[in-house]
């Protein structure tokens, strides 16, 4: 299909050390915050905003260097996310 490249693309992004590294360097640096409580505290979902705006920013300018648009970056995961051989990595994004 015209998405393959595209579909490789993300897949060899999602699995490269420029992801890699900033995910679980910002998981490192927040995870002590994170307790075995059963509320919601207010300081996770304001981790967890930061980690929304992490990796969108990296996303952006994945998608950005690639020269798509953000239609075309929704339909090549809806295609990934479809493909047995790449689910998981498309599930990660989920």
């Amino acid at each position: 299909s015209e998405y393959g490249w595209l579909v490789e693309s993300m897949v060899q992004f999602l699995v490269s050390p420029i992801w890699k590294l900033n995910i679980n360097s910002y998981i490192d640096e927040n995870c002590i915050i994170f307790e075995d409580v059963e509320e919601n505290q207010l300081e996770h979902l304001k981790c967890h905003r930061e980690f929304v705006k992490v990796t969108e920013a990296m996303l952006e300018e994945f998608i950005s260097d690639l020269g798509i648009d953000t239609e075309t970056f929704l339909k090549t995961v809806a295609i990934g996310i479809n493909m047995p051989d790449y689910k998981e990595y498309f599930d990660y994004l989920f």
